[in-house]
């Protein structure tokens, strides 16, 4: 699911829940809209993940009866798979026993609004490069000095990245922790 689908659910719990502005509240929020989550589900249907069912009737009952659905189910073409479709933030969560393809074994719970569970989005392909960036000197050293250089951003953090990667595969291989000074020191003698 795009992360600009979650986003504005987001912005919608924080624009029409209790003291509007001060962050998500999806329980008010879903008093009249929810979001369901169809995981490896195409667009349009499709797609390798279980499909949503009975979708119309579950609109009719909420709008003739007032009864929101809980849950969805969803399953597999053959319905060899089936599981709950949860209102977000929550998710289908494995009991602990029964068959994983039943969706009679799972149960929505959890709070995927969790700050350990959330990350921060950043609109660009080089998410983790743009963060070295803003919050470390020495790759913020780097990034600076190939801008210095002429290089566009794209390519001083496609630089950052390949240097990133560069660092992990040493730490790895040399079982030694992360050196920082070691790695301004390498980058200025290699490929400055």
């Amino acid at each position: 699911m795009p992360r600009g689908v979650i986003n504005y659910y987001r912005q919608m719990a924080s624009r029409f829940g209790q003291g509007a502005g001060k962050g998500p509240d999806f329980e008010r929020l879903q008093e009249f809209y929810r979001l369901f989550r169809a995981p490896g589900v195409g667009h349009c249907g499709g797609g390798s993940g279980p499909q949503p069912q009975n979708l119309f009737d579950a609109l009719v009952n909420r709008v003739e009866n007032g009864a929101a659905p809980d849950q969805i189910l969803a399953q597999t073409a053959g319905g060899v798979v089936k599981r709950p479709l949860c209102p977000y933030p929550q998710t289908a969560i494995y009991n602990g026993t029964g068959n994983k393809n039943d969706a009679a074994s799972f149960h929505c719970g959890g709070d995927l609004e969790a700050p350990e569970v959330v990350c921060a989005d950043v609109p660009t392909k080089y998410k983790h490069e743009v963060n070295a960036v803003r919050r470390s000197g020495e790759w913020r050293t780097i990034y600076l000095r190939k801008k210095a250089q002429g290089k566009t951003a794209k390519q001083a953090l496609v630089v950052v990245a390949v240097k990133l990667l560069h660092a992990v595969y040493a730490m790895l291989k040399h079982r030694q922790p992360y050196n920082p000074s070691r790695l301004l020191v390498a980058s200025a003698t290699i490929g400055s």
